[in-house]
């Protein structure tokens, strides 16, 4: 659902997170569990990058050890 609304909503991440706030308390779930659920997803966000950040200098530097054991043509 958050997905949904940044991709709806222009200001993206600001009213993205209102309106999944808003939607989450709602149905009566109590406003510190929202922003609590708010705060995973976003933390879960920015691992998800980091881990691929670090994937990808891993693959970078495992291609530049394999180049240098490789004869040249």
């Amino acid at each position: 659902m958050k997905l949904f609304a940044i991709q709806m909503m222009p200001s993206a991440w600001s009213g993205g997170n209102i309106v999944l706030i808003d939607r989450l308390t709602a149905p009566g779930v109590p406003c510190g569990m929202a922003v609590a659920t708010l705060s995973l997803s976003l933390y879960g966000f920015c691992m998800a990058y980091a881990l691929l950040a670090l994937l990808m200098l891993l693959t970078l530097w495992f291609g530049a050890r394999l180049r240098r054991c490789l004869p040249d043509s």
